[in-house]
């Protein structure tokens, strides 16, 4: 069991800051009962980087647009919302990538966004293929600084919408700014676009907008860029920032405007209260960064649209086409099973570990046509001679995964032995990202299977 968190200093007043064993779940939300009257409520996230599901093989793992889908059920039978994602939502510029992009707004779509900001990794993907997801998103992709190279404006600067009862609507309007930092950052070529200075188009979004009670700033840039921003430019009340660390960050208050951070991958959902217009303005309140566990439960629609995209990976053959390294001259794979004569005793340990069944996990969640998954549950992708589709003898992490190509020492024992492993070839896959309790020496332990291993 992890430990519980204690709260992190709070720079701005007035939140709850919830451990991330935290699991939101059923009916009785908590959150739920804070609201009256069915107030506003603003659901932010962003750096999604295309985890459509949670990755990895460390539990609790948080995240996944199902998950997500579920907590805004819940949260709209008590709260109007208002649900913004920030950006960076496409994790490279490939051709999964980009259907997963596809995927991701469709998802959007499903949950009844109300915007998405444009950040660099969108940019990445190249204009023509970016502006086609945007004619395709049942959500408004919004940027108030990113024109064409003719300086004409490539996406609306901002919309606006209302939330609330009669008599004590809220008018919301939501814009995006991308900071020439972050593309220099993030390396993008810029021969197709220009990003103009982004407190100047900020405060033209402000003057557009006399009448909303609440402006929130969807902005692809650093906490430091967003605070200087927020004491330069008044009438921004809420600002996302981007490119901080895995976790959320406590909010703070910069100007006139409350900073907040979800965190990225997807993992948290920011809620925030945006209140209601009592003659002094409005000034929203972060109530929590609810991780998105198991216990929530899944959206249907969202899970029906994952489906379609694996179905679309799998058709187009994405994982055969996977580029391969050649192995050493006569170096081949032969199997587990063909380890069994002289290691028995090592077959069993392994056949009793999690890694003997790594390909089952990815065919029940039908991920088994993922590349983005299946060469971490089979032997040898990443090789010529090494698992393809449909290879039974190479399915799972077996024995040269770790070890190597073992088919001549395994027709003669006089034949060099395959190296042994170590914590850099566990390392491959279990990564920060998908593995963070990883540590080798633990691990080591629950597969050790022999003599001097």
């Amino acid at each position: 069991m992890r430990k519980r968190t204690r709260c992190r200093p709070q720079p701005s007043a007035g939140w709850l800051c919830l451990g991330p064993a935290l699991v939101l779940a059923g009916a009785a939300l908590a959150l739920a009962s804070q609201a009256r009257h069915k107030g506003v409520l603003l659901c932010f996230s962003g750096d999604a980087r295309g985890y459509l599901v949670p990755c990895g093989c460390t539990k609790p793992m948080l995240g996944g647009m199902d998950r997500r889908g579920a907590c805004l059920t819940k949260l709209r039978t008590s709260w109007q919302v208002v649900a913004v994602e920030g950006g960076d939502f496409v994790g490279g510029d490939g051709r999964q990538d980009e259907l997963k992009a596809r995927a991701l707004l469709r998802m959007l779509g499903s949950l009844r966004y109300d915007a998405i900001g444009v950040g660099e990794k969108e940019l990445g993907l190249g204009l023509e293929r970016l502006m086609s997801l945007a004619t395709a998103s049942r959500v408004p992709f919004v940027s108030a600084n990113i024109a064409d190279a003719a300086g004409n404006p490539l996406f609306r600067s901002h919309v606006t919408v209302q939330r609330g009862t009669t008599g004590r609507r809220l008018t919301v309007a939501i814009t995006s700014l991308l900071t020439p930092a972050a593309i220099e950052e993030a390396a993008v070529p810029t021969g197709e676009f220009t990003v103009t200075e982004p407190a100047r188009a900020v405060s033209n979004v402000v003057r557009q907008t006399p009448a909303a009670h609440v402006r929130v700033l969807l902005f692809h840039g650093r906490l430091q860029e967003a605070s200087k921003l927020a004491r330069r430019v008044a009438g921004v009340h809420i600002i996302l920032y981007a490119h901080g660390p895995d976790v959320p960050e406590p909010p703070i208050r910069a100007g006139g405007a409350l900073l907040v951070y979800a965190g990225n991958r997807g993992k948290y959902l920011g809620l925030a209260d945006l209140g209601r217009r009592d003659g002094k303005g409005a000034s929203p309140r972060l109530l929590r960064y609810a991780p998105l566990s198991e216990g929530l439960g899944s959206d249907a629609a969202v899970q029906q649209i994952r489906r379609a995209y694996l179905d679309q990976v799998a058709k187009e053959n994405l994982l055969g086409r996977l580029p391969r390294v050649p192995l050493p001259t006569g170096a081949t794979y032969a199997g587990s099973e063909a380890c069994v004569p002289c290691h028995a005793h090592a077959f069993a340990v392994w056949r009793k570990s999690s890694h003997s069944r790594a390909m089952h996990v990815l065919r029940q969640a039908h991920e088994d046509r993922d590349p983005e998954c299946v060469p971490c549950h089979v032997t040898g992708m990443a090789y010529a001679g090494g698992y393809r589709p449909g290879d039974r003898h190479l399915e799972s992490v077996g024995c040269e995964s770790c070890h190597g190509p073992a088919a001549q020492h395994a027709k003669s024992a006089s034949a060099p032995r395959p190296s042994r492993s170590g914590p850099e070839v566990c390392k491959g896959c279990h990564t920060a990202d998908h593995s963070p309790a990883f540590r080798y020496e633990v691990y080591w332990n629950r597969v050790r299977h022999g003599p001097g291993h």
